[in-house]
């Protein structure tokens, strides 16, 4: 009704009240979950310590993603004329972002699921490549559609002044498959609560966004710049591929196995322990000697344990309690 009435003056009212009416949802909905209640406390404020180093990651990414935006689009206006830049952004509109919001809707579901396993290893790595084979096998579908239904969809969607910027746009479709395998790695750093490392993917990725889309234009006009973007989403593939590997590879794979090294030691001793007692339970009761085996001093290689009782007692047997 707004642009109704008001035409291109309601634009900006528009976008204000549709922010302050989601803004009043959320608050409503959330205050039944959870009652606001403010507190200065020391230890309340070391709490909420990680979750605002994220936000402050989520609020730098989206700063760097408008700074490359920006950067780009005053390079295509001045390098060129204003009708490339509207030519641009409709073809990255309709690529990248049209296509980014499958992405969106998969990884609301995505992220709680990766943030909720503890401990990286198998379990943690099935979630993710999982996710990459759902976001390429849904977004493949739209993909092959767009790429032949161009012709008639960019006419509905602007007009056809804008059919030249086709071949952008097919140049391009490919990064949208690498994208679709890039964004579950970089969630690897948001659910480990690594606010730097996200931030640091994606200060590369504007990086190589900016100097990519530049070159592009520069040698080979609009529709290079489509393909600028799939070689781009190409070296950001590269990057988080290895930086990820390198932070959460390998660091965990030694970490784990530390750390099953001091849970066997830890489950000897309390085993010895426990033998200890037993025999000396045995002993006790029976007036003679007790023996407790445990794993392979079981007798027959197996992991369990082992208790007999020789003289008085008449005891004999194995319990088996599998493999530690």
């Amino acid at each position: 009704p707004l642009f109704y009435v008001w035409r291109e003056a309601a634009i900006v009212p528009v976008i204000v009240l549709a922010a302050a009416i989601q803004w009043v949802l959320v608050i409503i909905f959330s205050l039944r979950r959870y009652p606001l209640k403010f507190s200065f406390k020391q230890t309340r404020l070391s709490e909420g310590y990680g979750m605002v180093c994220l936000g402050v990651a989520f609020v730098a990414s989206g700063i760097l993603a408008s700074a490359a935006d920006f950067i780009i689009r005053s390079y295509l206006s001045h390098a060129g004329d204003i009708q490339i830049v509207g030519l641009y952004n409709a073809g990255f509109m309709v690529t990248m972002t049209y296509g980014g919001m499958v992405f969106h809707a998969m990884e609301t579901d995505f992220f709680p699921r990766l943030s909720g396993i503890q401990n990286l290893g198998g379990e943690f790595n099935k979630i993710v490549n999982r996710q990459i084979e759902a976001s390429t096998m849904v977004i493949s579908p739209l993909l092959v559609a767009m790429t032949v239904g161009l012709p008639i969809l960019l006419p509905l969607l602007f007009s056809h002044d804008f059919l030249p910027v086709i071949d952008m746009m097919r140049g391009s479709i490919l990064a949208m498959y690498l994208r679709a395998m890039t964004l579950p790695m970089e969630y690897i750093a948001l659910s480990r609560g690594d606010s730097r490392h996200y931030l640091l993917q994606e200060a590369v990725a504007a990086l190589l966004l900016v100097v990519a889309v530049i070159a592009g234009f520069h040698f080979g006009g609009l529709t290079a710049t489509g393909y600028a973007l799939t070689v781009a989403s190409f070296l950001e593939f590269l990057f988080v591929l290895v930086y990820t590997y390198y932070i959460y590879g390998a660091g965990s794979a030694e970490v784990g196995v530390q750390g099953k090294r001091a849970i066997g030691d830890k489950v000897d001793d309390e085993m010895a322990h426990l033998g200890g007692q037993v025999s000396d339970d045995f002993a006790s009761q029976g007036g003679g000697d007790a023996v407790v085996g445990f794993g392979q001093a079981a007798g027959d290689g197996s992991d369990g344990v082992a208790v007999s009782a020789d003289g008085d007692g008449q005891t004999e047997g194995v319990l088996e309690v599998g493999a530690l």
